[in-house]
């Protein structure tokens, strides 16, 4: 079993419950015991006694102390600030006095007091009138605090606000210091995502860069303009970073495991089902069984001479050009892709090498290449077994399929090919060695232009270099055009039942049956038929794909945003791109009508179905 992998979070999450500040608050506003925040106790607030037996209200008489307990707890039990103000509001009248004659000076005078008060409970729906001590003694509140409620008020309601903590800090970060971070984080190109464009407003910066190297560029572009005390910390600048902008940093979407992730999730809080458990451990055994099937396969190509055994992947996009000036993070780069295919029984590795101006990363690039290295093949492999993930728009599709059908029906040395599938979230093949050791090499390499690529690949490996084969524009076959003119995918197999793509673990291509594919659900079963040639009413094939000439996709090269191409201009105006590569990058179309997205899908984005779906 796989161990759980830890989830990792770049924002930390906040949780105001427990700070310090507001659990305070919290006990303050309730009336119970505190320590402040100089560290002095507060006590908590009772009902205290009050002698009223000189009272001409005779407060005591009139009111129970389980009754001013009632009173107490009411009070203390209202959650914010202002509606315990209206609570006092509502039990306290106040009235203008009256004038009086002086007799000494025989004139009408003005009272020293302009306001009268009465305060009083209400009790058992009765108004109880009591006395100023007995009121303040009830609630155990003090005289500012019943002043203040009185004085902001207006149409029985409390208007005022509670202004404490509400003071402007002395270290509060400056608003032009902030426009500065602001400006540094736009001066980033940030893209929509491939798939979510629609449902989602998220924007991307590229995967090279995270907070801390954006802060380091951010303190070197300001070194020499901006004082140093007028430059902010790491922690304003994520602050800022993280608030203000519904940005994320691109990292190529991998075979996610949402079963692990789920179950993973429900063990933590004790929530898991039984359903939940049932559908995982069976997610368990066909990873497992899966990673049988291709251990066998393995050995196997160790033993027999016609057997050819690899599995193949695309690395994630390759970015042109790359080095380690700081101005190249703030600038779009040219997307380059590698499919990588590794023979398990040889340990020979190659990789199809093109940029997005020869093709885009779609099933026919990824079908290409699977063809161009099937013709390579030396003429005693009859039968070919490949493995890869499990991604509907390059790898499980009917457009690969009718690649890998046309291969095995014209090429004359293969019998059969067959293409399994790895369980989706545990994809771990040879071939990913292949990227980790390409990635390795490209860090003691400065690279300006494509080509280059193909030195840095040839570099990831001393013994037994990696085989480089570069693909233009004109060698890209249109599958997809060819697969509309030659073959019908019915949406039923030869027993009538319901195919489903998206859970094919095996697909099979056989000379013998040129007018079907076998696939299997899972690798256990048997094999089902799926016709892909229609037959005429005397059941002769209506169409024929032996012979067939392969149509090709590009006409030219595949034009860049306007946007990216300034960008690239811009690095060779700047020198960071040598002289002698600017031909290459003024020479590389553009069109405004090319969108400006992710290159490719994203982690954080919903997995999406694949085209014949």
């Amino acid at each position: 079993m796989t161990p759980p992998k830890k989830k990792l979070y770049r924002k930390r999450k906040a949780t105001p419950d427990e700070w310090k500040k507001n659990i305070r608050k919290k006990l303050r506003m309730s009336g119970k015991e505190y320590v402040s925040q100089r560290g002095k106790p507060v006590h908590q607030k009772v009902v205290k006694s009050v002698d009223c037996s000189k009272c001409k209200f005779k407060c005591s008489q009139k009111i129970t102390e389980e009754n001013r307990q009632k009173i107490f707890d009411l009070f203390w039990s209202l959650e914010s600030y202002e509606r315990k103000k209206d609570f006092i509001i509502s039990r306290v009248e106040e009235k203008q006095t009256r004038k009086y004659i002086d007799p000494n000076k025989d004139i009408t005078q003005k009272r020293k007091r302009n306001i009268h008060r009465s305060y009083f409970f209400d009790i058992g729906g009765t108004k109880t009138i009591v006395c100023k001590m007995y009121f303040k003694k009830t609630l155990d509140v003090g005289d500012a605090y019943i002043d203040n409620a009185m004085q902001n008020e207006s149409g029985g309601v409390f208007i005022g606000a509670d202004k404490r903590g509400k003071h402007t800090p002395h270290n509060k970060t400056k608003p032009e210091y902030l426009q500065k971070v602001r400006s540094h984080i736009e001066s980033f190109p940030a893209v929509e995502g491939h798939y979510t464009r629609k449902s989602s407003n998220r924007r991307y910066l590229g995967a090279e860069l995270n907070v801390p190297r954006m802060y380091q560029l951010y303190l070197d572009y300001y070194k020499e303009s901006t004082p140093q005390n007028q430059l902010v910390s790491l922690t304003i600048y994520r602050k800022t970073f993280n608030e203000e902008y519904n940005f994320s940093f691109h990292v190529p979407k991998k075979d996610q495991c949402n079963i692990c992730v789920t179950y993973d999730r429900g063990i933590a809080d004790a929530s898991i089902s039984e359903n939940e458990k049932k559908k995982y451990y069976e997610h368990q055994q066909m990873k497992m069984r899966a990673r049988e099937e291709k251990k066998k396969d393995k050995d196997k190509s160790k033993t027999t001479n016609d057997t050819f055994v690899a599995t193949f992947d695309l690395q994630a996009v390759l970015q042109t050009p790359c080095s380690l000036v700081s101005q190249i993070y703030y600038m779009r780069k040219l997307n380059c892709y590698n499919l990588s295919i590794y023979n398990l029984g040889t340990k020979n590795a190659t990789c199809y090498l093109w940029s997005e101006v020869e093709g885009k990363r779609g099933a026919c690039e990824i079908t290409t290449c699977l063809y161009l290295q099937l013709l390579s093949l030396t003429a005693n492999i009859k039968n070919v077994i490949l493995y890869s993930d499990a991604c509907a728009g390059q790898n499980r599709n009917q457009f690969t399929a009718t690649g890998l059908m046309h291969a095995v029906i014209n090429l004359p040395n293969i019998e059969i090919i067959d293409h399994k599938f790895l369980e989706s979230g545990h994809t771990q093949m040879e071939c990913d060695s292949m990227h980790s050791a390409i990635e390795f090499a490209k860090k003691k390499t400065e690279i300006y232009i494509p080509s280059q690529w193909a030195t840095v690949v040839r570099m990831a490996r001393r013994t037994n270099p990696y085989s480089v084969v570069p693909i233009q524009h004109e060698d890209i076959y249109d599958f997809k055009k060819l697969q509309k003119t030659t073959l019908t995918y019915s949406k039923v197999d030869a027993n009538g039942e319901k195919v489903n793509w998206l859970k094919i673990k095996w697909l099979r291509y056989s000379k013998q049956e040129p007018q079907h594919i076998l696939f299997k659900h899972t690798f256990d079963e048997d094999f089902r038929r799926l016709r892909i040639i229609e037959l005429d009413k005397n059941g002769v094939p209506v169409t024929n794909i032996k012979g067939h000439e392969l149509p090709r996709k590009y006409k030219g090269k595949q034009p860049i945003t306007l946007a990216k191409k300034k960008d690239l201009l811009n690095l060779c105006k700047t020198k960071v791109i040598p002289a002698e590569y600017h031909k290459f990058y003024k020479d590389l179309p553009a069109n405004g009508e090319v969108p400006d997205n992710l290159p490719d899908p994203d982690v954080e984005e919903e997995e999406q179905d694949s085209e014949q779906e």
